[in-house]
């Protein structure tokens, strides 16, 4: 921008000579810090907000854009990116990153209580989900297995595994 006479003036004592010169505007400093998230796996994103650190927005300026992160959506963590916020031309902006965590759906399974008979071969052990539950297609993985012994009193010895057995 260049600066000019205006209404700069003089009296009749003087010859007044103008140079005119330029007048630098540089953009402001802003900085913005993301805020950390969480989610639990499922659920769906919360909003990616952020908060300003340093420096001000003046005349009526706003920001403008919005976060991203990065992708993923198993548990883990993830990193919240700048996106498209901008403070616009007359600002240059500092970002400082935060994560997004998506946490384990909390998940309860039971044994299902089986008998056998001495000699006959172990029934299938089954299972079922008794708190939370299993997202989309997503399902569990494995089979049970049971402490090694053949004869009643082995697993008498093992309360935790005789189900009610005197």
């Amino acid at each position: 921008m260049r600066s000019n006479k205006e209404t700069l003036a003089a009296t009749t004592n003087y010859s007044l000579t103008f140079t005119p010169a330029n007048l630098a505007i540089t953009p402001a400093s802003l900085a913005v810090t993301a805020d950390a998230q969480t989610k639990v796996y499922g659920a769906a994103d919360p909003a990616l907000t952020y908060h300003l650190t340093s420096g001000a927005l003046v005349n009526g300026d706003t920001f403008t854009g919005a976060l991203s992160r990065a992708p993923g959506n198993t548990a883990g963590s993830y990193a919240i990116q700048q996106g498209t916020l901008t403070g616009g031309a007359n600002y240059t902006l500092s970002f400082t990153s935060a994560n997004l965590t998506i946490t384990p759906v909390p998940l309860a399974v039971s044994a299902d209580a089986k008998s056998k008979v001495y000699g006959a071969a172990d029934p299938a052990l089954t299972y079922h989900i008794t708190g939370g539950a299993l997202i989309g297609g997503d399902n569990l993985i494995g089979a049970l297995s049971r402490v090694a012994g053949e004869n009643r009193r082995q697993l008498r010895d093992h309360p935790e595994h005789a189900h009610g057995w005197n």
